[in-house]
């Protein structure tokens, strides 16, 4: 009725569609009668075909940047949580390499930071511990556990194995599970290390 009241003798409505979903149409009046013949079909529906595929676009790009700016947020609480927490914190790649550790794990072991990344975990695991976590990455990058609890003892840089004490390593509790953080922590029972706390997370 409206098209009537302006006048309009002709239209075409065109669908937008994309990988099978209608995302809006196009709309043309005119006021000729039969004022499209089937050239001018095929050129506007390749138009429409166009202007679907441009929106179809425009909208990946635009939930990729969301998802992509959710990432970033989610790295950087990740970081500050990772940075500033008060207990060691380290990510532990599968091929039992560290990868990352936060400040508070290199005060709890001696070490700076870049003394510690790219160690293997075994540099600093008690002897009598050596295995237990290779065993653990095993069996959850095979699928065979899907997370673990145990314990070990984490050796502080003035280790020596002539002289060894118990002021020399760190005995904590694990539990272990792929692509997340566990937390290592002391039994506050054992009171010359009991406020010490480790959280170390496999790469996926």
């Amino acid at each position: 009725a409206r098209a009537v009241q302006h006048g309009f003798q002709s239209s075409i409505a065109l669908p937008l569609k994309s990988e099978g979903r209608t995302l809006g149409a196009i709309a043309i009046y005119a006021r000729e009668p039969d004022a499209f013949d089937s050239e001018e079909i095929d050129l506007l529906t390749e138009l429409a075909n166009d202007v679907a595929f441009g929106i179809a676009g425009l909208r990946t790009r635009i939930a990729r940047e969301k998802a992509e700016e959710c990432s970033r947020e989610n790295e950087r609480r990740f970081r500050e949580t990772f940075e500033q927490a008060a207990v060691g914190i380290s990510r532990v790649g599968l091929n039992g390499v560290l990868v990352d550790v936060n400040q508070k794990f290199c005060d709890m072991l001696g070490y700076a930071r870049d003394e510690l990344l790219g160690k293997a975990v075994r540099d600093i695991t008690h002897p009598a511990d050596y295995g237990r976590g290779s065993q653990y990455r095993a069996q959850l990058a095979h699928g065979t556990a899907k997370s673990m609890s145990s314990e070990k003892r984490f050796l502080r840089k003035s280790f020596d194995m002539r002289r060894p004490s118990a002021a020399s390593w760190i005995e904590a509790a694990l539990l272990a599970a792929l692509g997340a953080v566990f937390v290592a922590f002391v039994p506050t029972a054992r009171p010359a290390a009991s406020a010490l706390l480790l959280a170390i997370a496999l790469a996926a």
